[in-house]
């Protein structure tokens, strides 16, 4: 399987599916949140506030991408905004025609998240030209896609995050399947119980 065409793929039937312009797949959710937060940053972020109750991994990759991380309690379902940026956590989420203008979602593949792959997986749904090329470049590495290694320039200090073919190829048969089920709406997957972030960050940040 052309590990290039396997994610084009996965990646066109998400897209027709969410209504997004440009959608990137990634090896996890926290890949995409990753990828999504250092766009922000290098575009002047600074700061991200989240829900003090949501998954870890989120706060870790704020921190990790040089953000100063702040927690706001608010009630959410299915999706939140990471404030000030233009960033969702679409992690519960994936509805037909749910991509908004203007915004990067970050979905999760999870095998307890709404697509269920087996090992998982992430994608960030996005209408930026100048933002698909960067992530594109990030997830591979820093580099370009289908160039040899020895041939390639560097970039970018990217990640490396790229989805197996083999992932692809589920994620592609498994999204045909779901736009089949859920044509006109789709359930967010049932909330956890999670953790509060804010008292852990409490207890653990440097002083």
């Amino acid at each position: 399987m052309n590990a290039f065409q396997a994610n084009r793929d996965f990646e066109k039937s998400i897209s027709e599916y969410t209504g997004a312009s440009f959608v990137v797949v990634v090896n996890s959710a926290t890949s995409a949140l990753q990828l999504a937060l250092e766009w922000y940053r290098v575009n002047g972020g600074t700061k991200a506030i989240i829900p003090e109750r949501t998954y870890r991994s989120v706060a870790n990759m704020i921190l990790r991408t040089g953000l100063y991380l702040e927690f706001i309690d608010e009630e959410w379902r299915g999706i939140y905004n990471i404030r000030p940026s233009n960033i969702w956590d679409c992690a519960l989420r994936l509805k037909p025609k749910m991509y908004v203008p203007g915004t990067v979602q970050c979905l999760s593949f999870h095998p307890q998240k709404p697509l269920a792959l087996s090992s998982g997986g992430g994608a960030i749904l996005h209408d930026d030209p100048e933002a698909d090329k960067f992530y594109r470049l990030d997830r591979f590495d820093g580099r370009e896609e289908g160039i040899s290694i020895l041939k390639s320039s560097w970039e970018i200090v990217g990640a490396h995050c790229y989805m197996f073919p083999g992932q692809a190829g589920e994620g592609a048969q498994k999204m045909e399947i779901y736009a089949t089920r859920y044509p006109d709406d789709a359930p967010d997957t049932e909330q956890p119980e999670y953790e509060n972030l804010r008292e852990k960050w409490e207890e653990y940040k440097p002083r």
